[in-house]
């Protein structure tokens, strides 16, 4: 059996260990290609997919598709995972996903946490450990860019005030949210029976689209109206923000971010850009 598994285009190489997915990494930065980073924590869907197939479009990339969760769920979901891959038309040559405790062996005795008294959104729960995860993965990894989806809006800015904040030599590339028929957002758990509640946050989001003609407060009354409609959520939160997450202008680009709880406590998130001040028709 071969220490390291190395890198076969056209084939997916699977990796578990930091030290000789970093050893592949290093000799592809020394060719005229460029390593393109796509994290996940497994199980991937249609959503994952989309993230993929974008990335792919890039002349002269290398993707790394990685896999990781702090409960090594994502082990689980491996040959999935690979089998996914492995269908792909120009399949990424590489998957990368250790165990947690193979790449933090110490836990997480150092935790990246945001500090912006800027922004005028509460962060979402875990955020620290998945910053934290990724900076690992960049620093391990030295990608020359990072494909994530928009749906996690408020970890897309973070992650781009990371790479800025600590130099790193990575673009984050933000991807548009991949969208079900009924307008939630896809996700491995979007057609459990269980999230049904969760497509008020679609619905919030299209109501204050549509009135964003009355500004910022239209914009927030009229979400705020949807989420609390549905009598299977809790802990509901709307807030409307600038693209960098401070506050809103009173026209021009904004994001407008919704939450809420299931009745079995699932955070659940989606959001949108907007045009305050104009019609969304």
């Amino acid at each position: 059996m071969r220490s390291n598994p190395g890198y076969h285009p056209g084939t997916v190489t699977r990796h578990s260990s930091p030290d000789t997915i970093a050893q592949v990494a290093r000799a592809l930065h020394a060719t005229s290609h460029q390593l393109i980073l796509i994290p996940t924590r497994g199980g991937l869907h249609r959503g994952h997919i989309g993230l993929i197939d974008t990335a792919a479009r890039v002349p002269g990339s290398i993707l790394v598709v990685t896999s990781l969760s702090s409960d090594n769920s994502h082990l689980d979901q491996i040959e999935h995972d690979v089998e996914v891959l492995q269908s792909l038309s120009g399949c990424p040559p590489l998957f990368f996903a250790p165990a947690w405790e193979t790449l933090f062996p110490h836990g997480l005795r150092t935790l990246v946490t945001p500090q912006d008294p800027t922004v005028a959104v509460p962060s979402p729960p875990g955020l620290a450990e998945s910053l934290t995860m990724h900076a690992a993965l960049l620093s391990l990894l030295r990608p020359a860019r990072m494909f994530v989806g928009e749906r996690d809006f408020y970890q897309l800015v973070t992650l781009r005030h990371l790479v800025k904040d600590l130099s790193l030599p990575t673009a984050v590339t933000g991807v548009t949210t991949l969208r079900d028929s009924n307008g939630m957002a896809i996700s491995r758990e979007h057609t459990d029976p269980r999230m049904a509640p969760a497509l008020a946050l679609s619905a919030a989001l299209v109501a204050g689209a549509h009135a964003v003609r009355d500004g910022a407060a239209g914009v927030l009354a009229a979400a705020e109206a949807v989420l609390a409609s549905e009598p299977g959520l809790s802990h509901q939160q709307v807030v409307l923000t600038n693209y960098d997450l401070g506050p809103a202008p009173a026209e021009g680009d904004a994001r407008l971010l919704v939450s809420a709880c299931l009745a079995d406590g699932t955070y659940c998130h989606d959001n949108i850009g907007l045009l305050l001040g104009t019609s969304q028709e």
